[in-house]
């Protein structure tokens, strides 16, 4: 089964128009920061104890696609190679460690992505009026499909995911709130779905980038257990390029993304 802690969440427009030929340089820059594609992340993570744990991310492309992604930690090394058909991503080979490895494959319904599974293993993807509304994941064991994570979505109105819910029991599931800036998110310009791929069940391709994360230990709560705030710096371009994420409760600083693009 693919893990999810493959990747962590750090999801996150620019507009510009003039006829001043004294902006014009500064109208180039814009039309070129729109086509940024991530090219590395840097993130580190900082336990209660003092200890630092650091995961490299490499992405690779070919012809602006998305073709490989590699990612580096202290325990272990994972290679993942896309294959497309057309503009969709229908398979991705995972090498984890040496010598395991393992693939998956995507199924689609128009533009959509309903499915992605192998033998062991599969995610669900449920759309309602065209909008994802249900992921779900399971895992076979014998003859049967058993339920592993389940997880709903209401979106707010600029497509960027407003309210999670984690869990199968309604009343007794985990819930998640976000709040966003207005900037561009460092994936808007690639594959919607790469990250499904990637074993990241949420958090998807959003427009903008989250600054506020709230969460319920259950969603019949009115006062969040915890409270994540994200303090971001951006290029010139109005990509972030450093993400911070603090405990709002204790001020701790739990992590630190570093993103440079092409």
């Amino acid at each position: 089964m693919i893990k999810k802690a493959f990747l962590t969440a750090l999801l996150v427009g620019v507009s510009a128009c003039s006829n001043d030929s004294g902006n014009s340089s500064q109208s180039n820059d814009v039309k070129k920061s729109l086509e940024m594609k991530v090219k590395n992340i840097i993130q580190e993570s900082y336990d209660d104890d003092g200890n630092t744990t650091v995961v490299i991310k490499n992405f690779s492309y070919e012809k602006d696609k998305l073709v490989g992604i590699s990612e580096l930690s202290e325990v272990t090394k994972i290679e993942l190679e896309f294959t497309y058909t057309g503009d969709k991503i229908t398979k991705a080979n995972y090498q984890v460690g040496t010598p395991r490895s393992k693939s998956v494959t995507g199924i689609y319904e128009g533009d959509k992505l309903v499915r992605i599974s192998n033998e062991n293993y599969k995610t669900d993807y449920t759309y309602e009026k065209g909008v994802l509304k249900c992921i779900e994941e399971f895992h076979k064991v014998g003859d049967l499909w058993r339920l592993l994570r389940k997880e709903r979505f209401k979106f707010d109105q600029n497509g960027n995911i407003e309210e999670l819910l984690i869990g199968e029991v309604p009343g007794s599931r985990i819930k998640k709130k976000y709040v966003y800036d207005d900037k561009k998110n460092p994936y808007s310009n690639m594959n919607p779905y790469f990250k499904c791929f990637f074993g990241e069940m949420n958090l998807l391709n959003q427009k903008n980038n989250s600054i506020k994360e709230e969460i319920y230990n259950n969603e019949t709560k009115m006062e969040a257990s915890k409270t994540i705030s994200s303090q971001i710096e951006y290029n010139s371009g109005d990509y972030p390029v450093e993400i911070k994420k603090i405990d709002d409760k204790s001020g701790k600083l739990l992590s630190k993304i570093t993103i440079t693009y092409i």
